[in-house]
């Protein structure tokens, strides 16, 4: 994440607010407008909000280390939270300020303090447009919070601008009527900002959308079978996780560290605030499962002496040790005069959680391997007697290929 360029916006808009709070608490004294005057104090308020984001976004740039193994990206959530605290503090601030001007009578200099309210909105619309667009660039959700708030006062300053004129015509009260609606907005923006913070602090997990999207990028891998479970937290503007997935078949050290990196990139691909995943690989225990075969003919009763070759495959469906049933399909790549190895081995991977066969060649191995179907040795040329000791745990799993030519 680019926490640069987010600590230049949190510079950039204190400098722009404190111009800003100067100029509106001059000439709100000067004009004796009250609501120019909470609207000064409202910004005076932002610039400690804005500074509490850059400090965040300083503090969570810093390295993990022994202390913070995690990384410190918690500390711009913190800031999130004292943004918040003021929010609610400028909100509830300007109430009292807006009900105090409904008792207001007279404004001098009004045509200067409607100018001033005029330059704040202007300035606040490009202010806020400045902090979201960071803000959702680099996913901090102070900055958004900031963003959201600076839109608030657009309304505030427009606010003023019209109870300054209403004033001017002698409508008194309309200053401050719209002051205490823009109080009660205030109040609400920083609510939600806490109720967002505490959750995050206390390791609430992302939303829902998220956690969806992830597991329909996992369980779209064909060798995944399904997700045993999933934690999702965010901190600050990053997210980590914790992922314990199912495939199929048994699977070396070598094939999980490569699962699990094909994974976490995926994820990081379609959301770049994923700092880390614990992705932990099992072998799901099947309890239903096809066993395939080659023979010789539609029976089903030879075992044929090479796989790709083979004119059909018998098809075992077996549940709980049984077989339910069996079918016979022929080999639609027999005839193939290259790659033919490679061709079944994506067909019986498509149809099959085991193969037994006399021979294999290294290319229908290496596909059959990598795609999670365990592969055995029939040690007869009767498939009913191989399928029964396959049943009862006799048969010599295959760790290479027996070089058949294919």
């Amino acid at each position: 994440m680019d926490v640069s360029s987010g600590k230049k916006v949190a510079l950039n808009c204190t400098a722009a607010t404190v111009v800003l709070a100067v100029l509106k608490g001059i000439v709100g004294v000067l004009s004796g407008s009250v609501a120019l005057i909470a609207d000064a104090l409202h910004s005076t308020s932002d610039i400690f909000i804005i500074f509490a984001t850059f400090i965040g976004l300083k503090i969570s740039e810093k390295a993990p280390d022994k202390k913070f193994p995690y990384g410190y990206y918690k500390a711009e959530t913190f800031a999130t939270f004292v943004v918040s605290i003021f929010i609610v503090a400028a909100g509830v601030l300007t109430f009292f300020g807006s009900v105090h001007s409904l008792k207001s009578t007279e404004i001098s200099f009004d045509y200067v303090a409607m100018g001033v309210a005029a330059i704040s909105a202007i300035a606040s619309y490009f202010i806020s447009i400045y902090e979201i667009k960071v803000g959702k660039k680099i996913n901090s959700s102070a900055l958004l919070l900031n963003g959201y708030e600076s839109r608030m006062d657009i309304i505030t300053s427009l606010a003023v601008l019209v109870g300054v004129a209403a004033s001017h015509f002698g409508v008194m009260y309309v200053e401050g009527a719209v002051g205490i609606f823009i109080s009660f907005l205030l109040v609400k923006y920083g609510l939600k900002g806490l109720y967002e913070s505490v959750f995050i602090l206390m390791d609430a997990s992302p939303e829902p959308k998220m956690e969806k999207k992830i597991k329909e990028l996992v369980t779209s891998t064909n060798y995944v079978k399904r997700i045993k479970s999933i934690k999702l937290r965010k901190s600050g503007m990053v997210v980590f996780g914790d992922m314990t997935i199912l495939v199929k078949g048994n699977i070396n050290v070598e094939r999980v560290h490569e699962i699990s990196e094909e994974i976490e990139w995926k994820i990081k691909k379609a959301f770049p605030q994923v700092n880390e995943l614990n992705i932990h690989v099992e072998p799901e225990k099947e309890s239903e499962y096809v066993v395939s075969i080659p023979v010789n003919d539609e029976s089903g009763e030879k075992v044929a002496k090479n796989l790709s070759r083979a004119p059909y495959f018998a098809l075992f469906f077996v549940k709980e040790k049984n077989v339910e049933r069996m079918k016979v399909v022929p080999n639609p790549y027999v005839d193939k005069k290259v790659k033919a190895g490679l061709s079944i081995g994506k067909f019986l991977s498509q149809n099959s959680d085991v193969v037994i066969t006399k021979n294999i060649g290294e290319i229908s191995f290496h596909v059959l391997r990598d795609n999670f179907v365990d592969i055995y040795k029939a040690n007869s040329d009767v498939v009913a007697d191989v399928v029964k000791d396959f049943v009862e745990g006799k048969l010599e799993k295959l760790e290479h290929e027996t070089r058949e030519v294919e």
